[in-house]
């Protein structure tokens, strides 16, 4: 919820042109003059599966370190009638930076106030202990300002 945190989603062609373009010297600049002043952090989101984007939806992403990713995706899988309960339109599911212990989940939601919900619901808490996910998850909602 801080205003000066900002999220960049962008879309690639390959995996070469996102490596290319961070770590241009025209990105490093703009991001000096826009006043950005610690090291951006990079994700870069490889989609595995998941179902279709759903515009004017609330969309959030959960991302994390798992023990194994068969474990992980089972418990995933059999956790779908919980999330459907909670309202969730769509997911993604990929791998972080090449990382197959690293996932991502990108949901969409009817409201803000049902994504809250899921979040705080112990149900989840336990499904991802039995998931295998190592640390704490970082929990992060998109509110785009604009899109192009």
């Amino acid at each position: 919820d801080d205003p000066n945190t900002v999220y960049v989603l962008n879309t690639w062609k390959s995996k070469d042109d996102y490596i290319k373009f961070k770590e241009t010297a025209a990105l490093k600049d703009k991001m000096n003059e826009a006043g950005v002043s610690e090291a951006p952090t990079f994700l870069y989101l490889n989609k595995l599966e998941g179902s279709t984007y759903v515009d004017n939806k609330i969309t959030a992403i959960i991302y994390h370190e798992i023990e194994d990713y068969t474990k992980w995706k089972r418990t995933f899988d059999d956790f779908e009638r919980t999330r459907k309960e909670f309202k969730e339109v769509s997911y993604e599911v990929g791998s972080i930076n090449g990382d197959p212990n690293w996932i991502y989940v990108l949901n969409q939601w009817e409201s803000l106030a049902d994504y809250n919900a899921f979040i705080e619901d112990a149900k989840l808490k336990e499904a991802m202990k039995k998931a295998g996910v190592i640390g704490k998850p970082v929990f992060l909602v998109f509110s785009p300002k604009e899109k192009g």
